[in-house]
């Protein structure tokens, strides 16, 4: 193996590999590593399709990118993940991926003509004390000892950031910047979290200065992600004989394990609640994506909370009983064992409500994100919640379901949502503070459906438990 890039690599066809029409594929889990991997292996592997199987524990693939339109519930995404112009392995793929809607084109086709016509900007990217502008927002703030810190992380080993929390290495004035209000905005980070992969963003994510204050390095899909995305690379997949496989849920992987080699012998399964599974041999490749970012969410629904569910997580614990059996399968609860410093909340909200409603003309809105006070919490933690008016209709689906100038969906995120509890009970924030949104009173640490001021709402709230 070898590690290259540029167009030299890219656009070259490989070859195909010996031996390649005697091998099979299994995937664990239906998400869009799966899904990727498996186009790549038809497109770059010269793989079969039929020799190819998809395992996904759900009724349908998309793992994280998912979009549903629910009956008197409204439409449901959970979360969408930030494009950009560098997505180097994903717009590889999408240039080979046909587009649902336009005749001749490819996704990636589809995407670039959306955002060249219509390119994303901000037109209030924070504001604070119940809508106060942000000071000197086009700014920075990072004062000499800030800056400092910043490049010691930049410069850094990685060992030097391993087993740290970023409060560990950088002092108060970098969390007092701009520069950090607007990074943790963007990627959602906290104090408490991992050094090293601050330190890794940093470093990927370098040429996103110059744009942090307005939003405008990045791009979004015409629709949510999962009908832009996951089904056009579903019916690509299916149509090369891809076969999906749902309900099934993968517990465990047995291996051969020497010193020169790692090969799996067998994948154990439940399905409908009957354990089966399937035995490999030398020609059978498996690709298991571990961990997860949604699994264990938990919807309500206007009136009843959803509840925290803290486990079994058959994603993370398939990790775990891989994990055990060899250190170079890594270490799973350094990333899913502290779901008090990682749970967090989305809501999608939809209105039919004709007072919500933006001109016609103007439907091709921009993300806000709204920063809380943080002077107003005992325990001196700001709030912060983002809110996003992606270019609407967002799904498909809207436009049937009561026509283009009634529905209007937003998205929120709010993140570290452990002190929900006490915020609501103190009085801290009311329903006047989350425009759109109310809090439910019963704390939850899992994922929930709240309750909006205006009854024609439908709002989404939904808790992940892990990250």
């Amino acid at each position: 193996m070898y590690y290259s890039s540029g167009n030299y690599e890219a656009f070259a066809r490989p070859r195909k590999p010996e031996g390649v029409e005697n091998k099979t594929a299994w995937l664990v889990g239906g998400g869009l590593a799966s899904l990727a991997g498996a186009a790549f292996l038809i497109r770059d592997g010269h793989m079969a399709g039929d020799k190819i199987t998809i395992l996904e524990e759900l009724k349908l693939p998309g793992g994280a990118l998912d979009g549903l339109n629910v009956p008197e519930k409204g439409f449901v995404i959970r979360g969408g993940r930030e494009l950009e112009d560098h997505m180097e392995c994903e717009w590889d793929l999408f240039r080979s991926i046909p587009s649902l809607e336009i005749e001749g084109a490819s996704v990636l086709d589809e995407f670039r003509w959306v955002n060249k016509s219509d390119p994303n900007y901000s037109l209030q990217r924070l504001t604070q004390r119940q809508g106060q502008d942000v000071p000197d927002k086009a700014l920075l703030t990072l004062n000499d000892k800030a800056q400092k810190d910043l490049l010691r992380m930049f410069f850094s080993t990685r060992e030097e950031m391993e087993n740290k929390r970023i409060n560990e290495v950088m002092g108060e004035d970098f969390f007092k910047s701009n520069f950090w209000l607007f990074w943790r905005t963007t990627f959602a980070f906290q104090e408490w979290h991992s050094a090293l992969e601050l330190k890794l963003y940093l470093h990927r994510f370098t040429h996103w200065i110059s744009s942090l204050a307005d939003f405008s390095n990045l791009k979004f899909s015409k629709y949510n992600q999962y009908e832009s995305f996951v089904l056009p690379l579903t019916k690509w997949l299916q149509d090369h004989g891809v076969t999906f496989r749902y309900g099934i849920k993968v517990t465990d992987v047995d291996f051969d394990i020497r010193a020169d080699r790692k090969q799996a012998t067998r994948i154990h399964w439940i399905e409908n609640g009957a354990e089966g599974g399937v035995d490999l041999g030398p020609d059978d490749l498996v690709f298991i994506t571990i961990g997860s970012l949604v699994e264990n969410t938990d919807n309500g629904d206007h009136h009843t909370p959803a509840k925290l569910n803290e486990g079994p997580a058959p994603a993370w614990d398939l990790w775990r009983r891989i994990a055990a059996k060899d250190p170079a399968f890594g270490r799973p609860d350094v990333f899913g064992a502290h779901i008090p410093e990682s749970k967090w909340h989305s809501a999608t909200i939809t209105t039919l409500d004709e007072r919500s409603q933006i001109h016609r003309e103007d439907r091709q809105a921009r993300p806000v994100q709204r920063q809380g006070d943080h002077g107003r919490y005992r325990d001196g933690e700001g709030f912060q919640l983002a809110l996003q008016l992606d270019r609407q209709p967002p799904t498909s689906l809207q436009e049937a379901a009561e026509g283009p100038d009634r529905v209007l969906v937003l998205f929120a995120v709010r993140g570290h949502a452990g002190r929900l509890r006490e915020e609501v009970d103190a009085g801290v924030y009311g329903r006047g503070d989350h425009p759109g949104m109310a809090l439910s009173p019963r704390r939850s640490d899992g994922g929930r459906r709240s309750n909006c001021p205006s009854s024609q709402w439908y709002s989404t709230v939904t808790f992940w438990p892990s990250t």
